[in-house]
């Protein structure tokens, strides 16, 4: 759901089941427009690459243009225009960027970010990225990088 002020949208309903799509790339440019209005945009996060913190298909994230910092999740484009939600690691320039549930980093350039996710909704429960235990607990995960897979797999047999 994107929440905009521009005229083009004002009077366009977006009505999408679960199962209905739309390419990042036809999204890109109308969530940067609305991120560059000071607007608020909701997204459902799809791809596993941000478990355990973020659920395919199961987590609502909310985004905003605010300045980011380290371990903040940041929504940015690839090269090829594809969104991605990753975590800050470190905020040198480039930015280094890591998938909470991968192994590789990767490196971003400041201008390809769209904006950091501010309030994450799993489950009827609401959680602001600004919280102390929330923040806690995403240090922990990058303390235990080296064990991710492991810890993954384990997750993934106790939810069964």
């Amino acid at each position: 759901m994107l929440r905009r002020s521009s005229q083009r949208l004002r009077n366009t309903t977006f009505s999408m089941t679960p199962k209905q799509y739309v390419l990042s790339e036809t999204l890109s440019p109308l969530i940067k427009e609305a991120l560059d209005n000071e607007q608020v945009v909701m997204l459902t996060v799809t791809g596993h690459s941000m478990r355990p913190f973020l659920k395919h298909q199961k987590t609502t994230v909310s985004l905003q243009r605010t300045p980011y910092q380290k371990y903040d999740i940041l929504l940015y484009t690839t090269k090829d225009d594809k969104l991605v939600l990753h975590r800050l690691i470190n905020n040198t320039k480039p930015l280094v960027t890591c998938g909470d549930a991968l192994m590789n980093n990767e490196l971003v350039h400041p201008k390809q970010v769209l904006g950091k996710v501010i309030k994450i909704e799993h489950k009827k429960r609401t959680i602001t990225t600004t919280q102390k235990g929330y923040r806690f607990k995403v240090k922990l995960w990058l303390l235990l990088k080296p064990l991710r897979p492991i810890l993954l797999k384990l997750f993934a047999r106790i939810k069964r």
